[in-house]
């Protein structure tokens, strides 16, 4: 028996403010509103009197039986639903399906509800997208990215900053950035940023630092820190923080490195200068020695009353003439007889570390390149000496290369037949023939302000280990300074 509808129930139906369709027993459709039309892609079709199946041939088989079940008796409904239209596209839908009955209580065909929030979904997906980008770039960040708000409330906790600090996320969400800091920044910090939001005078926003941080365990290290600040609604601060222990310690090796190497290039001119100095004043006293020795026969041979005493007094000084002669030997020797700690040491290890601390101040300004030979391996030398010797060429080169306008640097090892060769070349002012032969004598140097020990002292290390040092021309401009030792 068809089922009538009277013209205001219609006009109802139609004017619903949501997606409404009343179908019979068979699912042919009664009333629709325009929303449903609409929202199913079926704007100015008439499918009055249509069966819900031949306007829509592809429901699946899932709906069918939900349809099904309703006209058995039941009201299903779902909250949240995937709809895909038969032009493709994905909606989100709210829906209800319900049996009605006729006034002699049989069901006479279903209410079938819906909802279209697909934007709302959309919208929801697309911040979970971006919630999940941000997420996945904080975590790549190979530093600890810690967010807090204007209480110093933690808001995100990167996963660098889990294995940086020892706390999950879990953790730490809501907690007080303090309790990464040691004291006095543990107890201080609230008053920090309140202090901040009061005058906005910027202390650390925006410049790195180096701090001291608290690990969960309690161990207390360094790290870098960087805080920025941005507005989105509300204030976030976002801290960059990189553990620097590893650099610290490096920092430290270098320094005590270099504190070595300064007090071994002390000594090592002061032997250089005792010696050059005990061969030039040692000439001056033995002709002083003879002369006096021969003023002392004279006089004893003279006649004078006083020739006696004067002979003694002469005597003496020549005595003590010839004992400073000796002091002087005894320092020469002393001098020559320094002995090399010899080990096993990898020789590019110490080029790495002895470039270390000859170019620190003057990065950027030389260009440095480094051809280190992988089959070089180690050698037996003294590894403080070897050092020197590199620092002493690496900073005699990058001064060659003051006024070059090219400056650059090439260190480079390689293993040869029974010997390491180690080369330090630049393309500075090259040095001039006449200089190469004297180079390596004590105070010979061709720089205003130099002493002529630092390169003597280089030869004399070299040929303490049994090698030899070279100079050579480095074309098209500067020299080449090749160290040979024993592999």
């Amino acid at each position: 028996m068809a089922v009538q509808f009277d013209l205001g129930l219609h006009q109802f139906v139609e004017e619903a403010p949501c997606a409404l369709a009343i179908v019979d027993a068979q699912m042919r459709y009664l009333s629709v509103s325009r929303r449903w039309l609409e929202d199913y892609g079926l704007d100015g079709a008439d499918i009055h009197g249509k069966s819900h199946y031949e306007v829509f041939p592809e429901v699946p088989e899932r709906w069918r039986e939900i349809n099904r079940r309703a006209l058995g008796g039941e009201t299903i409904s779902a909250n949240e639903d995937e709809f895909v239209r038969s032009d493709g596209r994905r909606h989100w839908l709210r829906w209800e399906v319900k049996p009605w009955r006729t006034p002699q209580g049989s069901i006479g065909g279903l209410l079938m509800f819906s909802h279209d929030f697909t934007k709302r979904k959309e919208t929801e997906i697309a911040l979970a997208e971006s919630e999940a980008f941000r997420r996945a770039t904080i975590d790549a960040c190979p530093v600890a990215v810690i967010t807090i708000d204007a209480e110093g409330r933690i808001m995100s906790f990167s996963r660098a900053a889990t294995e940086t600090f020892g706390y999950s996320e879990a953790e730490m969400i809501g907690a007080n950035v303090n309790c990464l800091m040691p004291e006095p920044d543990h107890s201080l910090h609230d008053l920090y940023i309140r202090r901040y939001l009061e005058t906005g005078e910027r202390r650390i926003i925006g410049q790195p630092r180096k701090i001291r941080a608290l690990r969960k365990n309690g161990e207390i290290f360094p790290i870098l820190l960087t805080i920025r600040e941005f507005v989105d609604g509300k204030r976030v601060f976002v801290g960059f923080a990189e553990d620097i222990t590893s650099q610290e310690v490096t920092d430290q090796h270098l320094a005590e490195t270099q504190a070595q190497l300064q007090h071994a290039a002390r000594l090592g001119a002061l032997g250089e200068m005792a010696t050059s100095i005990a061969h030039e004043i040692n000439q001056p006293l033995t002709a002083a020695a003879s002369l006096a020795g021969a003023a002392s026969l004279i006089v004893r041979k003279s006649a004078i009353a006083a020739a006696g005493e004067a002979g003694a007094l002469i005597d003496e000084a020549v005595s003590e003439i010839k004992r400073a002669s000796e002091i002087i030997h005894q320092m020469r020797e002393f001098a020559k007889k320094r002995k090399t700690a010899k080990s096993l040491h990898d020789i590019n290890k110490i080029i790495e570390d002895a470039s270390a601390i000859a170019l620190i101040g003057v990065e950027g300004a030389v260009k440095v390149e480094f051809r280190l030979g992988e089959d070089v391996g180690a050698a037996n030398i003294d590894r403080l000496q070897i050092q020197q010797v590199m620092t002493n060429l690496i900073r005699n080169a990058v001064d060659a290369m003051k006024d070059s306008p090219e400056k650059r640097l090439t260190i480079s090892t390689a293993r040869r037949t029974g010997r390491v060769e180690i080369s330090v070349a630049d393309t500075g002012c090259g040095i001039a023939g006449g200089m190469k032969s004297k180079i390596f004598e004590p105070f010979q140097t061709d720089k205003p302000e130099g002493l002529g020990v630092g390169l003597a002292i280089t030869r004399s290390i070299v040929d303490a280990h049994q090698g030899e040092i070279l100079i050579l021309d480095n074309n098209p401009q500067g020299a080449v300074f090749q160290v040979n030792l024993p592999a």
